[in-house]
């Protein structure tokens, strides 16, 4: 009786050993070379607009004013935030001109929304960073 009782115990111990040894899955599953899954969240704090590139998009938008018509709508506009996904069909591309002088920024790129410059993750669609009224 002893036997089966420490056989079964034996057992279910292996079982549920690999469940058991990370069980909220925080450090993450490793691939075939060691190397383990990006996480699902992104570093939004180690990606931003740098002054002197906020230093170049005013200037530009200072050279080639763009007419803005009204206020985006207050829901809209509590929608324009760091880390939070872009408002489907609002963005306008960022000019080309002024694209070419920015530093590349793979996975990433600008848009405006109403007066606002946005930077947005292009694989999820959330910003990253934004400058607001640079347009006005």
């Amino acid at each position: 009786m002893f036997k089966m009782i420490a056989t079964t115990a034996f057992a279910l111990a292996l079982l549920g050993g690999p469940a058991a040894a990370d069980p909220g899955g925080k450090h993450g599953n490793r691939h075939e070379g060691g190397e383990r899954e990006r996480s699902t969240e992104s570093d939004l704090g180690s990606i931003i607009i740098s002054a002197a590139e906020r230093a170049l998009i005013r200037e530009y938008y200072q050279q080639h004013p763009v007419a803005v018509s009204g206020n985006l709508p207050h829901g809209i506009q509590k929608k324009l935030a760091r880390g939070k996904p872009l408002p489907p069909g609002i963005a306008k591309k960022f000019p080309g001109e002024l694209s070419s002088r920015m530093p590349p920024r793979p996975g990433y790129g600008y848009r405006t929304v109403g007066s606002d410059v946005l930077l947005v993750e292009v694989a999820t669609g959330v910003i990253v960073d934004l400058i607001k009224d640079v347009l006005r």
